[in-house]
């Protein structure tokens, strides 16, 4: 079993976010390869908290 923020499974994470220039701010993201099709990546992002100075 692998997990996403350590040892082999960390790696694997990284070198896809690289490879696939998938951005920090994605919170989440899933790669889905099916025979003679594109490869689809999706990501998946948290909204960011508004800071009441944001409004001025």
């Amino acid at each position: 079993m692998l997990f996403t923020h350590e040892g082999k499974g960390k790696e694997v994470v990284d070198f896809l976010k690289e490879k696939l220039s998938i951005p920090n701010e994605c919170a989440e993201f899933s790669v889905r390869f099916k025979w003679g099709q594109p490869i689809a990546v999706e990501c998946e992002y948290y909204p960011e908290e508004k800071n009441d100075n944001d409004s001025l």
